[in-house]
C-alpha cells in the first residue's frame, strides 16, 4: 500500500512537470529565490454555509509539503493533494481520490504570509481552505 501511495505521489509529480512544460507555466523555483514559503503545512478544509448539512459534503484536514513551487501531501489519509505555487503569489490544485480518479479542485494565494482560498468537489460541495505552518 505504502509503495503504491509513493508510485502514484511520482506519477503525479511527473504529470505536473510535463504539464508545467507544455503549458509555458509561470512558477518560479522558490528555493532559489528570497522567499521561505518551502516547508510543511497543515491544510483545512471547510464547508460554506450553502454546502447542504447530511449530503456527502465533508470537511477535510491534511498535511502537505511545498518545495520548489510544488506542494505534494494527503488528505483524510485516503486522498492525495498536489499543486504549484506561481509566481504571482496563486495556487492551483487537486485533491484525488488513492485510485486517481480528482475528487476536488482547489485556487487560492498566499496574502500577508497565509496560504488560503476556495475548493469545490465534484458533488457540487465548496468551502474554503487555510494552509499553516506545521
Amino acid at each position: 500500500m505504502l509503495w503504491s501511495l509513493h508510485a502514484k505521489h511520482l506519477l503525479l509529480l511527473s504529470s505536473f512537470w510535463l504539464l508545467a512544460s507544455c503549458s509555458g507555466d509561470t512558477s518560479f523555483n522558490i528555493g532559489e529565490s528570497s522567499n521561505t514559503t518551502d516547508g510543511d503545512y497543515e491544510i483545512i478544509f471547510e464547508l460554506s454555509d450553502g454546502s447542504a448539512a447530511g449530503s456527502s459534503c465533508q470537511e477535510l484536514t491534511g498535511i502537505y509539503a511545498l518545495e520548489d513551487s510544488t506542494l505534494m501531501g494527503s488528505v483524510q489519509s485516503n486522498y492525495l493533494i498536489s499543486g504549484t505555487f506561481n509566481a504571482d503569489n496563486t495556487i492551483i490544485g487537486v485533491i484525488l481520490l488513492e485510485s486517481g480518479d480528482k475528487l476536488a479542485d482547489f485556487s487560492g494565494e498566499l496574502e500577508f504570509g497565509e496560504f488560503s482560498g476556495t475548493w469545490i468537489d465534484i458533488s457540487g460541495c465548496t468551502g474554503s481552505w487555510t494552509a499553516y505552518p506545521s
